[in-house]
Parts: C-alpha cells; structure tokens; sequence
C-alpha cells in the first residue's frame, strides 16, 4: 500500500505518517528524510548553493533505512542522521534538494528499490508520477507544532 501525504517541510507529515503506520499495521518509508539528508550532506559538504555538486552528491550518498526500530533511522554513509535531519537549519534548506530535479530523480528511484510491501510512503511532493502509483493521496497543511488534532481525524 503506497499513501502519499504531502505538504510544505514542517508541516507534521512526517508524525502523520508514522501514527497512520501503527494504526495500520505497517511500516514507513519517510522518502522525505532521504531529501533531508542529501540537504544536510550539502550543508556539512558546503556545497549548499551549488546545485550540480549537491546532484552528484545525492548520487554517491549511501542511504538506508533501519526499519529494525520505530520509528525507523535512516543512515547516510553509515552514520544514523535521524535527529539530525529535523534540525530547523536543515529543514530551512530542505527545498534546495527537493526543488533539484537531478537529485527527484535519483532518489525517487531510490525509493522504488526501498519499497517493500505494506509500507506508507512519505512522499516530499505530490507528482503526477506519484499520484499514479498511490493507493491514497493526502494533504498536509498543519504546522509541526500543532500537527496533534490530525491524529484524530486519521
């Protein structure tokens, strides 16, 4: 099963998505934290504002899930960034990675090699790529501080 929330960076799509996971039954692939990490790798790279480098970048970054735990770390070159990832610099700066259409791509065929059954997948954007292959489409407008009341109506 493929849901597909979106919304703007820090609009508590990430806890949506993790919550609905439980209630389901079912693991999560937050596709959105892939883009966190190759935006916190151009930050410690210095490569911020320098699109082609970030690119390149994206392409030789090892990323993976651990979905041994939940809710589950993502690894950047072995290293577990999960806190790091949220920082409010990072997510500032997130657009940088998900605006680049060289790096959309890379990671969403990443993400079609992560799939595996009965995960909900956070998706960053909604495009009509995505759109095609998802099973329920969702909008997230809410602020991370606020995000709570969206747990009860899911």
């Amino acid at each position: 099963m493929i849901i597909t929330i979106d919304g703007p960076a820090g609009s508590g799509k990430s806890a949506v998505a993790q919550m609905l996971a439980r209630r389901l039954g079912i693991q999560h692939l937050d596709t959105g934290a892939m883009y966190r990490a190759v935006t916190l790798d151009a930050m410690e790279q210095g490569i911020i504002d320098n699109p082609s480098a970030i690119a390149r970048r994206a392409r030789r970054l090892r990323l993976a899930f651990d979905f041994s735990v939940t809710p589950a770390q993502l690894k950047m070159d072995g290293r577990n960034v999960s806190e790091n990832i949220r920082r409010p610099d990072v997510t500032q700066w997130t657009y940088v990675a998900a605006d680049n259409p060289s790096v959309r791509a890379e990671l969403v065929r990443r993400q079609g090699l992560e799939m595996v059954e009965q995960v909900v997948q956070l998706r960053a954007r909604i495009e009509p790529m995505s759109v095609s292959d998802t099973d329920v489409v969702a909008f997230s407008s809410q602020h991370a501080e606020t995000a709570g009341p969206l747990y009860d109506k899911i």
